[in-house]
């Protein structure tokens, strides 16, 4: 199965859900930004993850926003200040 580049942000009230969505982020890809990771994910993943996330969040207050990126796009990101990590490890479309 083909493995897509998924950007998923959030913006998410509640300490407890925030720190859980992200523990669940962290295991399947790299951080970028507070809230902000990049995954490789099939098709079958990202519906589970997002079924997975639907049931932890509340959709009165918050937001998960999932970006499915093809590599050429991903290649022309522009950076503004410090960026910390090995992000070109995670992109191997």
């Amino acid at each position: 199965m083909t493995k897509y580049l998924t950007i998923i942000c959030y913006d998410i009230v509640e300490n407890r859900v925030r720190n859980a969505v992200s523990e669940v982020l962290v295991t399947l890809g790299s951080r970028r930004n507070y809230s902000v990771f990049e995954c490789m994910l099939t098709d079958t993943e990202r519906f589970r993850l997002r079924v997975q996330i639907e049931g932890m969040v509340d959709k009165n207050t918050d937001r998960v926003l999932f970006y499915v990126v093809c590599r050429k796009c991903y290649l022309k990101y522009e950076s503004i200040g410090t960026e910390s990590g090995d992000y070109d490890a995670c992109i191997s479309v």
